[in-house]
């Protein structure tokens, strides 16, 4: 099926657009929009809050990497010599619920 729709942004499109979520309303008493119909899209960025994920034992990268794709702030502690370090602690502790942009702490070593 080929939808010619005009669509309405009403928000703009962020970087990060596959993150997003989208929710799209048919027009009212229709099940199909005419051609040529105007159709709103909404785009929203979801919960403000976010559950810590675990990242224990990944390496500081991708640790990283994991943190910031939700939104957070990440702070670094490191220890010992090692070439490859492993995140050994992270506050708040996993599973807690914190808002987007709050600063995590990982320890790796």
């Amino acid at each position: 099926m080929i939808w010619d729709l005009t669509l309405n942004l009403l928000m703009p499109l962020m970087k990060r657009f596959y993150r997003e979520w989208l929710f799209l309303k048919a027009p009212t008493g229709v099940d199909v929009a005419p051609k040529g119909s105007t159709v709103s899209l909404v785009i929203s960025k979801g919960s403000q809050y976010v559950f810590i994920p675990n990242v224990f034992s990944l390496d500081q990268l991708k640790a990283t990497q994991a943190l910031q794709d939700l939104q957070l702030k990440v702070v670094v502690k490191k220890l010992g010599t090692k070439k490859v370090k492993k995140v050994t602690n992270i506050s708040p502790k996993v599973g807690s619920k914190v808002k987007r942009g709050s600063v995590v702490t990982i320890t790796v070593g």
